[in-house]
C-alpha cells in the first residue's frame, strides 16, 4: 500500500506540474506563432482522437477494466458480494457491492460507471468544441485567459477529487465531466494564444499523462475502499 501511495503522490505531483507549465506557457504571448490552418487540423485532429478512444473505452469497459486492474463477472449470475463466501463479481469494472453504490447507476438492469458517463459526456462536448475551433474556424478570444483559467480549474478537480471522495452520483458525474472539458480548453487556448505546434503537442503530451493519472487515481481509490471494507470479498476457492 505505501508503494501506491508513493505512485499517487509522484504521478499527482507531476500532472500539476504539467498543468502549471501548460497555463504558464498559455499565457505567453512570444508574437512568433504563425497561424495555420494545417497546424489546427494538425492538433485539432490530435486531441479529437484521443477524445473518441476515450469514448470507446467508455462504451468498450471490458479492456478498460483490465487496464486499471479490475476483471469482468463470467457465469457468477446475480449473486451480490455482501457475503464474504462469494466470489467478486465485476459489472463494468466495479465490484457490485454496496461500497461502490455511487460509482454505479443502475438502468434497466444494466450497470453503468457514473464516472464513465460523465467522462463520456464530458468528451462528447470537447470533441463538438475541438469541431468548432480546430475545424470551424470558431476563436477563443487570445487576449481573455478566462476559458484557460476555466480549464485549469476543472482539471484540477478532476485529478483531487479522488483524494476526498465524491459522495453523491450526480458529483461523480460533474467532475467526471469537468475533466475532459477543462482539458479541451487548455489545448484550445493555448494553441489559439501561441499558435505554435510544439508547445500544443506538449501540452497534449500532458494531457495523456493526466489521463494515465487519473487511472492510476482510480486503482488506489478502488483499493482504498475495498480495504476499509468490513466484508471483504474472499474469491472462490479460498
Amino acid at each position: 500500500m505505501g508503494n501506491q501511495r508513493s505512485l499517487v503522490a509522484f504521478v499527482l505531483f507531476v500532472s500539476f506540474l504539467g498543468l502549471a507549465i501548460s497555463m504558464a506557457i498559455a499565457l505567453i504571448d512570444s508574437g512568433e506563432g504563425v497561424d495555420s490552418r494545417e497546424r489546427e487540423y494538425f492538433i485539432g485532429g490530435l486531441f479529437g482522437t484521443l477524445c473518441v478512444l476515450g469514448m470507446v473505452a467508455v462504451l468498450r469497459p471490458g479492456p478498460c477494466s483490465r487496464l486499471i486492474g479490475s476483471r469482468r463477472s463470467t457465469g457468477l449470475g446475480d449473486r451480490s458480494m455482501d457475503s464474504p463466501t462469494e466470489s467478486p463479481i465485476i459489472r463494468g469494472h466495479h465490484p457490485d457491492c454496496s461500497s461502490f453504490s455511487s460509482h454505479v447507476l443502475n438502468l434497466d438492469g444494466k450497470i453503468l460507471c457514473v464516472g464513465c458517463i460523465g467522462l463520456f459526456t464530458g468528451a462528447l462536448i470537447s470533441l463538438g468544441g475541438t469541431v468548432i475551433t480546430f475545424f470551424g474556424g470558431l476563436k477563443i478570444p487570445g487576449g481573455n485567459p478566462i476559458a484557460l483559467y476555466i480549464g485549469g480549474f476543472f482539471v484540477a478537480i478532476g485529478l483531487i477529487h479522488f483524494a476526498y471522495g465524491t459522495g453523491s452520483r450526480e458529483l461523480r458525474f460533474t467532475v467526471n465531466t469537468m475533466f475532459p472539458i477543462g482539458a479541451f480548453l487548455i489545448i484550445a487556448s493555448v494553441d489559439q494564444r501561441l499558435q505554435n505546434t510544439g508547445a500544443s503537442l506538449f501540452v497534449l503530451l500532458i494531457i495523456l499523462f493526466w489521463v494515465f493519472t487519473r487511472i492510476i487515481l482510480s486503482r488506489w481509490d478502488h483499493s482504498r475502499i475495498c480495504g476499509s471494507c468490513e466484508k471483504p470479498c474472499v474469491p472462490a476457492g479460498s
